[in-house]
């Protein structure tokens, strides 16, 4: 039974969200990618045709879920210095839940600033 391609896709980005923390993009092979979620290249390559764009579905899943909550954070009405504690709080929070996060964006930021960016 083939999986639906929206449940396919999120498995693909987690696997490679996965392996980009722990090798870095650059050690990191489309063909890592499909063995870690179990598919060959070819059904990977439907999915995302690049790295590249495999990189910016794991990072723009990272974002889609940050930002929402610090825009609630903004909206709130309390004191600037309490928003800024609260922001800290889901750095923190998020780096919790993925403890490599934080040195791979540094590696990021130190292999090419701009695709970190991008």
């Amino acid at each position: 039974m083939e999986l639906p391609q929206d449940h396919m896709e999120a498995r693909i980005i987690q696997a490679a969200g996965q392996l980009f923390v722990e090798k870095g993009f650059e050690e990191t092979s489309m063909s890592d990618i499909a063995a870690r979620v179990g598919i060959n290249r070819t059904a990977l390559h439907n999915y995302f045709r690049t790295k590249e764009k495999m990189f910016q579905a794991v990072f723009g899943d990272i974002v889609q879920e940050f930002l929402p909550r610090l825009q609630f954070i903004f909206m709130e009405e309390i004191p600037l210095i309490d928003k800024f504690g609260k922001v800290l709080d889901e750095y923190f929070e998020i780096f919790r839940e993925n403890p490599s996060l934080p040195q791979f964006i540094l590696s990021e930021i130190q292999r090419d600033v701009n695709h970190l960016l991008a």
